[in-house]
């Protein structure tokens, strides 16, 4: 996190989208690498047998199996919970009239798009985006009668 966004105070619900999507990208990652790695090893027999060469591969296929099983339960169950959260955002994002702030809180955390990535899209700044802009957008929300994502 670069050192003016740190100054600001991002409220805990606002946190959960953007570490639920960075959660997610890097599970993500790992699966695809897990099953490359996995493809590589294909042609390994699963039978126990006297030679010694594919009972190891045997070992890390099973191995890399189970981790993928674990991986993708663990990326079903957070893809849910940010399903949730965005859900209730939404909701929440659309009582803001002004379009600019929609816009700015919608780029951020719901699509996790970096504060570089947001001023670009919004043709903006960056320094505008994140002193000006960031701020008032957070104020409204946070202004929000019975505002709470968790």
């Amino acid at each position: 996190m670069n050192r003016i966004s740190s100054k600001i105070n991002i409220p805990k619900n606002l946190r959960q989208l953007i570490d639920l999507h960075q959660n997610i990208n890097m599970k993500s990652e790992i699966l695809a690498n897990l099953r490359e790695i996995s493809q590589a090893v294909n042609g390994a027999p699963f039978s126990h047998g006297p030679n010694k060469k594919y009972n190891n591969c045997q070992s890390k296929v099973e191995t890399n199996a189970v981790k993928i099983i674990s991986l993708e339960e663990s990326l079903k169950n957070d893809m849910a919970e940010l399903s949730k959260l965005t859900q209730k955002f939404l909701t929440a994002l659309d009582k803001i009239e002004d379009i600019k702030y929609r816009e700015l809180l919608t780029y951020r955390y719901l699509c996790g798009n970096t504060w570089e990535q947001v001023a670009e899209q919004m043709n903006y700044s960056y320094m505008h985006v994140l002193i000006r802009l960031h701020p008032k957008a957070l104020k409204l929300i946070e202004n929000m009668n019975n505002f709470d994502l968790c």
